[in-house]
């Protein structure tokens, strides 16, 4: 009886033994999966500060975008009234130079005017000066 007993005991100090073993490897287990659970947690917050960090980066982005979108609209209207004076710079220059042709045509012609102007002046003051001298032979000659 005192061998059975025996053996049971050391049956039992076997299954003790694997059981401390297992739980041994339980805790190995446990605390490897915990490293790896503080690791990952350590890379998870390091994402995360990450991913605050470039949503960060895509608003300031994002705000610099808009900033030239608005700034090329300014630019595109900018242009877009510039074209519309130049073009009425244009209307306005051409039409300016209708009116200097018109009034180069016009002085021209009064050019013309004073020309034939002074020539007929030019004939009739010859012709008093013929008529002049005429009368003065006319005069001359009856008082003789």
């Amino acid at each position: 009886k005192l061998r059975k007993n025996e053996e049971k005991l050391f049956i039992t100090e076997a299954k003790l033994s694997i059981t401390e073993g297992e739980l041994i490897e339980k805790d190995i287990q446990d605390s490897y999966k915990e490293t790896k659970l503080s690791e990952f947690k350590h890379e998870n917050a390091a994402l995360k500060d990450e991913g605050i960090k470039l949503n960060g980066e895509n608003l300031e982005l994002k705000s610099i975008i808009d900033v030239h979108r608005k700034t090329s609209f300014m630019k595109t209207q900018e242009l877009y009234i510039k074209d519309k004076q130049f073009k009425l710079l244009l209307e306005e220059n051409t039409r300016l130079e209708m009116e200097v042709n018109k009034h180069k045509k016009r002085a021209d012609t009064l050019e013309e005017d004073i020309e034939s102007l002074k020539k007929e002046i030019e004939k009739l003051y010859n012709t008093l000066v013929e008529e002049r001298e005429y009368n003065r032979r006319e005069t001359a000659s009856k008082k003789e």
